[in-house]
């Protein structure tokens, strides 16, 4: 069990993205970050980084929920 200050965990942070080509097919790309203001002296990570390739696959939709 933990000491009473030491069981919280504030991370703040933020991440940027953009949808591009590779060949024909399209990719999303993300890089954050997140920095820890408050986190616990026993364990866990102060900083944080992210980097993240999603492909993109549009023809699995026909009909769009929200419009076209």
């Amino acid at each position: 069990m933990s000491d009473s200050g030491d069981q919280w965990n504030v991370p703040v942070g933020g991440c940027v993205g953009q949808t591009m080509k590779f060949g024909k097919l399209p990719v999303n790309i993300k890089v954050g970050g997140e920095y820890s203001v408050v986190s616990p002296d026993t364990f866990g990570n102060r900083y944080q980084f992210r980097f993240q390739i999603t492909p993109v696959i549009s023809g699995l939709i026909k009909n769009p929920i929200f419009g076209e």
